[in-house]
């Protein structure tokens, strides 16, 4: 299996290299980046191909970013990044899921976070908590629950 390319975009720079280090131990190649402009620089510079990209929703030119990249590299997987008190922003229709940015950078997160990923660029093994997949329901998979200090009850 070929190493899986991850970039990550966000202004939190201990969750970027918190996750990057945790993707890369993992046996992803994790590139982290503060801004959309530093994550420009750095694919013009590499001259990568991008599997997947986990960007903040709230950054200025995510949603643009995001297109731009998906329509130069096709198989492209975008998740999109959500802070704990923001919902998924409809208007984000790149993004193949939804995540919440954690503050408990913890093993028991790093290891639902290298789920996510494995779910996010394998979607065929992702199904949502009633037991559908994105195709099924038409929407977008947000993994984090309550429980998990993410997301708000559902009921």
């Amino acid at each position: 299996m070929a190493t899986k390319t991850v970039l990550i975009v966000d202004r939190e720079l201990g969750f970027v290299f918190w996750l990057g280090q945790a993707l890369d131990r993992a046996g992803y190649e994790a590139l982290p980046a503060k801004s959309i402009a530093d994550a420009s620089d750095l694919l013009g510079q590499l001259k990568l191909e991008i599997d997947l990209l986990i960007v903040s929703q709230s950054l200025g030119g995510a949603r643009e970013f995001a297109a731009t990249l998906r329509r130069s590299q096709g198989h492209l997987k975008v998740l999109a990044l959500i802070g704990e008190q923001e919902e998924p922003d409809s208007a984000f229709p790149e993004a193949d899921a939804f995540e919440r940015r954690l503050s408990n950078l913890d093993d028991a997160s790093r290891l639902e976070w290298l789920e996510t990923v494995q779910n996010v660029l394998d979607p065929a093994d992702c199904a949502l908590g009633d037991g559908q997949s994105e195709s099924e329901t038409g929407e977008k998979p947000l993994t984090r629950t309550a429980k998990d200090g993410g997301g708000s009850d559902p009921s």
